[in-house]
């Protein structure tokens, strides 16, 4: 979970509007961060310039006394192996910085000219200066690019109005993450695949499908399409340079909003799953039904705003926000996912035992399955946190090209867990005796007339099934996660677990 609030990515790039003020003595920096260079992106990915071009004009408000003062403004345009020290390298003013190679850096300088006179609120006399600015930098190797504005000599504020754009060999996408684009387009694949084998199961057995299935088929609804919109989102984005905040284009906010649902459903399908709805038993206690139904509503909530948060944030191009991870607004939903987590690992842990109690021992199969995949993928993905908490400390070296992995790798456990529930719960000929039945104890004495083709009650696999009561009694309220048992100690094993 601590990974969760590592992963936001710092600034994106594309085409953003600028509408800043130039402080007295001090410059004004963007950064792109990472960028790859003209014509030598990422492998598999279109070729073509890179570049960081400026476009707008800045203004002055000069004291009449201070007429034709000797300023002008100055871009500075910066690449630097060891981005963390980008500002310390930026020269003070009409001046390249050392020790950088001169194709890694360029000065862009334009001298304001008067516009007009006019009187401030405090009643001061001040004359109007404005200079255009449009320069290009083409960047022809990969590395940490800044972007900074002054007024030389810095004796005056300046306001600035414009656009940046940053521009990768491949489209407008920032370098470090241009990894979005073909994780997504794989994802989109790899959800229609299984949704198509799901619904497929689902109309060849469509006799035996039980509500379950049903949610099993919605969430994999949701995640196809929000995979879909995403890569829709990003590929308008990174062809056309559409800021991806604010206010929200149409296709992120279709995006985020199948996304918030899909993060949602999946943990409360899973959770349903655990409690063991649909095979161990056909519903679910009133009482758990209302706590998962208030949990699932607060994760909604919290999921929204650390997403918008998120999404604001990374925003923001200017290089003192670059770092900054909005921690306070992932409070809520890290909280949540803790309490859903906690009360999937109980309720797992419970029906295994149950199960195993009863020598349920073809159901007990099919949580032992899941158990050891969800156990499988929290144990990589504590070690990749261990990893990308060691990078953010500077114990690990992470490439830059690959960062975009920190960020994909809760989908890729998202996705892996869905898949191993539509597996393992796919609707079959016997999914109806699977709820709405009891196995018989493996220690029956007469366990050797399971199976066969005489047993009409057995099912693939000889596990033989016995009929529950045709009206299934209330669920006792004092039972483990609503698993009654007091049924099975009287000897109507039969009825209830």
């Amino acid at each position: 979970l601590l990974a969760l609030a590592l992963w936001a990515p710092s600034a994106w790039a594309f085409k953003y509007r600028l509408h800043d003020v130039v402080d007295v003595d001090k410059q004004l920096i963007f950064t792109e961060r990472h960028m790859f260079g003209t014509n030598a992106g990422p492998e598999m990915m279109p070729q073509g310039e890179a570049f960081i071009q400026v476009d707008g004009r800045v203004t002055y408000e000069v004291p009449k006394l201070d007429a034709h003062p000797a300023i002008n403004v100055s871009i500075m345009f910066l690449g630097l192996d060891d981005g963390e020290g980008s500002e310390k390298a930026m020269p003070l003013c009409d001046e390249l910085a050392e020790g950088v190679p001169s194709f890694m850096q360029d000065l862009y300088r334009s001298r304001p000219e008067p516009v007009g006179d006019m009187t401030l609120e405090d009643g001061t006399q001040v004359t109007q200066y404005k200079a255009h600015i449009h320069h290009k930098f083409r960047v022809q190797q990969k590395s940490w690019y800044s972007v900074a504005f002054r007024t030389c000599p810095g004796l005056y504020k300046a306001k600035l109005v414009g656009e940046i754009t940053f521009r990768n060999p491949y489209g407008y996408l920032p370098g470090m993450f241009y990894g979005y684009l073909p994780f997504e387009a794989t994802r989109m694949i790899a959800f229609l695949l299984l949704g198509a084998m799901f619904l497929y199961f689902t109309l060849r057995h469509s006799d035996s499908v039980l509500p379950l299935h049903h949610g099993i088929l919605a969430v994999l609804a949701i995640a196809e399409v929000e995979s879909i919109t995403w890569f829709i989102a990003y590929t308008v984005m990174n062809k056309t340079g559409q800021v991806y905040c604010c206010p929200f284009p149409p296709e992120v906010i279709a995006a985020m909003s199948f996304e918030i649902l899909r993060r949602t459903f999946s943990r409360t399908l899973l959770l349903l799953v655990c409690l063991g709805y649909g095979i161990v038993r056909p519903k679910i206690h009133s009482v758990e039904m209302a706590a998962v139904v208030i949990l699932t509503g607060l994760y909604l909530l919290a999921s929204t705003v650390d997403v918008v948060s998120q999404i604001v944030t990374e925003s923001n191009v200017h290089s003192e926000a670059a770092d900054d991870v909005p921690l306070g607004w992932q409070v809520p939903v890290l909280f949540m996912d803790i309490i859903f987590l906690s009360w999937i690992y109980l309720a797992l842990s419970s029906t295994v035992r149950i199960l195993g109690e009863y020598q349920q021992t073809y159901k007990l199969l099919m949580y032992k399955r899941l158990a050891a995949v969800i156990g499988a993928f929290v144990a990589l993905f504590s070690l990749l946190t261990v990893l990308m908490l060691g990078y953010r400390a500077g114990w690990v070296s992470w490439p830059w090209e690959w960062v975009w992995v920190q960020a994909v790798l809760w989908e890729i456990l998202n996705f892996g867990v869905l898949a191993a529930v539509s597996f393992i719960w796919r609707p079959s000929d016997t999914s109806k005796m699977l709820s709405y039945m009891s196995q018989l104890p493996t220690t029956d004495p007469d366990d050797d007339m399971a199976g066969g083709p005489d047993n009409p009650w057995a099912d693939d696999d000889g596990v033989e099934m016995q009929r529950r009561f045709d009206e299934l009694p209330a669920l006792d309220d004092d039972s483990e996660f609503g698993l009654g048992e007091s049924g099975a100690r009287d000897g109507h094993g039969a009825d209830e677990y």
